[in-house]
């Protein structure tokens, strides 16, 4: 049965499921306040790929389960600069994805759990897939 949904109206839904699974959402305030940064800094970190942001209309929003105690996660940069620019939506997508390569884990998981034997195989492979 062919769908009725427009090919914008599928990544729109798409966009919306993977926004409700990553929960909250912070505003650029609330990321530079959580990080005890300006906004710009903020802006220069998320353009060096040091944290993760995602475009909602006009504005930047910065995705909440990747800070602990108002840090990044350690090696989320490392997780970031191996996906060499790809859209924020696609990175956050591949970050929570499960995979039963993984134990049936998330790179989320992994960085949350300091799997760093993991870690370092899994950015060779994304080095690996997205090399520019």
């Amino acid at each position: 049965m062919k769908s009725d949904l427009t090919s914008s109206e599928r990544a729109r839904r798409h966009l919306k499921e993977i926004a409700d699974e990553a929960g909250l959402m912070l505003s650029a305030t609330e990321a530079a306040d959580l990080l005890e940064i300006t906004q710009q800094a903020l802006d220069e970190r998320r353009r060096a790929a040091l944290i993760l942001g995602v475009r909602v209309g006009e504005k930047w929003r910065y995705p909440a389960l990747q800070f602990r105690n108002g840090r990044p996660l350690p090696r989320l940069d490392e997780v970031l600069a191996a996906h060499h620019g790809v859209n924020g939506w696609v990175i956050l997508d591949s970050i929570m994805a499960k995979d039963t390569a993984l134990g049936d884990r998330s790179i989320l998981m992994l960085l949350e759990e300091e799997d760093d034997e993991l870690l370092d195989r899994v950015i060779r492979e994304l080095e690996d897939q997205f090399a520019p």
